[in-house]
C-alpha cells in the first residue's frame, strides 16, 4: 500500500476524533474566511515536499476543512476573486500540483433573470405594499423588456446563456469584454459595442466577468454615471468588479435607476448594510448557484476528479493558470 494512503487513513483517524470533540466548526470559525485558501494551500504545499504518510493525512485534514468551510459557505467553492484565493491556486500550479475545476454551473443565468424581472416589475416593493394592505403606489410603472438593450459584460458561457433569456424577451443583445470581436459576439446573437457606448445605451447591463487587474471596480463612479436613469444593473457575479460604494452614491443620484444584486463585498451582510436600505435595489443572498443541480454537480464533480486521481487517470478538468 502506499504510503500516501496509509497517511489517508491516519489523517482520518485524527479528523473523527476532531469530529467527536466538535472542534471542526471552531476551528474554521478561528482561521476565518480571508485565511481559509492560503492556510489549506500551505498545508498542501508542505504535504507535497515532504511526501509519504505525512502527505496524505495532511491532504486529508485539508480536504476535510475545505469541505466543511465550502460547504457552510458556498462562495468559495467555485469564486477564485480574493487575493489568498488567487495565492492558494497559483502555489499548487507552480508546484506542479494538479488543480481540478467543476466547470460552469448554469443556475447563474436563471438568478439574473429573476432578479432583473423583480427590478423592472418593482415586485418587492409590490409585494410589501400588498402585505401591508396596499395597492399600486403610483411610483413608477412596472417596465417592459421588449425592444430595449441588454447589455452583457463578458459574454463566455454564462453571459450567452443570459442572452438567451434576453432574446426571448425581446431585446437587442450588445457585448463587450476585455479582448471582444465582432465575430465573437456575432456567434452569441450580439453587436460588440465600446464599454461606454454599452453603458449608455442599454436598459440592463448584466455583468459576467471574472476580475482580474484589468476589470476589477470596472464600474467605477464615472462610469455608473454614464448609465441610463431609467437602466438596470444586475451582478450575480462578482462584487469586485463594481465599486460598491460608488454605486452606493450613483443609486442615490438615479444612475443606474436600479440595481439587482447576489453578490457582496463581505458575505453576509452586516447589519445596516447601506444598499439594503435603497427602494431602487433588489438583493438576494448569494443564491446563483444555491439549488440542488449544482450542489450535485460540486459532489459529482469533486468525486469524479479525486477518483480518477487516486487510480491515475487524466482529471476531467484542469486549471493551467
Amino acid at each position: 500500500m502506499r504510503d500516501e494512503s496509509v497517511g489517508l487513513g491516519i489523517g482520518m483517524g485524527v479528523l473523527s476524533a476532531i469530529f467527536v470533540a466538535g472542534l471542526l466548526v471552531p476551528i474554521r470559525d478561528w482561521l476565518g474566511a480571508s485565511n481559509v485558501a492560503l492556510v489549506l494551500a500551505i498545508v498542501v504545499v508542505v504535504a507535497a515536499i515532504v511526501g509519504g504518510r505525512l502527505a496524505g493525512a495532511a491532504t486529508s485534514v485539508a480536504a476535510a476543512l475545505a469541505f466543511d468551510f465550502f460547504h457552510t459557505r458556498p462562495y468559495y467553492t467555485l469564486r477564485i476573486d480574493k487575493r489568498e484565493d488567487v495565492i492558494a491556486a497559483v502555489l499548487l500550479l507552480v508546484l506542479g500540483i494538479i488543480v481540478g475545476q467543476l466547470g460552469v454551473l448554469r443556475a447563474g443565468s436563471r438568478r439574473e433573470a429573476a432578479l432583473n424581472a423583480m427590478a423592472a416589475k418593482r415586485l418587492e416593493a409590490y409585494t410589501a405594499l400588498l402585505r401591508k394592505g396596499g395597492w399600486r403606489d403610483g411610483k413608477g410603472l412596472p417596465q417592459v423588456m421588449k425592444g430595449e438593450r441588454l447589455g452583457i459584460i463578458g459574454f463566455g458561457e454564462i453571459g450567452r446563456m443570459v442572452g438567451e433569456v434576453g432574446k426571448a424577451l425581446g431585446m437587442e443583445l450588445v457585448a463587450w469584454s476585455p479582448h471582444m470581436t465582432p465575430e465573437r459576439a456575432a456567434t452569441g446573437g450580439a453587436k460588440s459595442v465600446t464599454l461606454e457606448e454599452l453603458l449608455k445605451t442599454s436598459k440592463v447591463v448584466t455583468l459576467h466577468l471574472v476580475p482580474s487587474e484589468e476589470t476589477r471596480k470596472l464600474l467605477n463612479a464615472e462610469r455608473l454615471a454614464m448609465m441610463r436613469p431609467d437602466s438596470i444593473l444586475a451582478n450575480t457575479a462578482r462584487s469586485a468588479l463594481i465599486d460598491m460604494k460608488a454605486l452606493d452614491e450613483a443609486l442615490a443620484k438615479g444612475r443606474p435607476g436600479f440595481a439587482a444584486l447576489d453578490v457582496y463585498d463581505d458575505e453576509p451582510l452586516a447589519p445596516g448594510y447601506a444598499l439594503a436600505k435603497r427602494d431602487n435595489v433588489v438583493l438576494s443572498p448569494h443564491l446563483g448557484f444555491v439549488n440542488d443541480s449544482s450542489f450535485e454537480k460540486f459532489a459529482t464533480g469533486s468525486v469524479e476528479n479525486l477518483v480518477n486521481w487516486l487510480e491515475g487517470r487524466p482529471l476531467v478538468r484542469v486549471q493551467t493558470g
